[in-house]
């Protein structure tokens, strides 16, 4: 669910780029297949009393990953350039924008690091 809400955040931020969204869509989707076929190789490996789920695991949680860092970079960038285009405008104010923009950011980068610290059980 949260990498979904990272996408949208991305996706809407991107909408009027057909190459991000595509991208955007397709990175979720193939997540969303690889977490589905990890749960299924964990569920197969607890009924076999074996624990060979490991791979599935670390491809599901660099997946989880990828599309975390991609999403929220896409959405650094969006608030890089927009602070750009801005800046000589409002001088050293802060729009709104800008902070929806940071608080976006900072989401996504907190939520990335919980992702690792969680995959290394710290």
């Amino acid at each position: 669910m949260a990498d979904m809400a990272i996408v949208w955040r991305a996706w809407a931020l991107w909408a009027e780029n057909k190459l991000i969204t595509w991208t955007l869509l397709i990175i979720l989707l193939a997540d969303i297949g690889v977490n589905i076929a990890d749960v299924i190789v964990n569920c197969k490996a607890e009924l076999n009393f074996n624990n060979n789920a490991v791979t599935s695991d670390w491809i599901s949680t660099v997946l989880n990953l990828a599309v975390n860092i991609v999403a929220t970079l896409l959405i650094a960038h969006r608030a890089w350039t927009h602070h750009q285009s801005t800046h000589g405008i409002l001088r050293n104010k802060k729009a709104q924008v800008e902070a929806i923009l940071l608080l976006m950011i900072e989401s996504g980068a907190v939520f990335g690091v919980v992702q690792c610290l969680s995959s290394f059980n710290i």
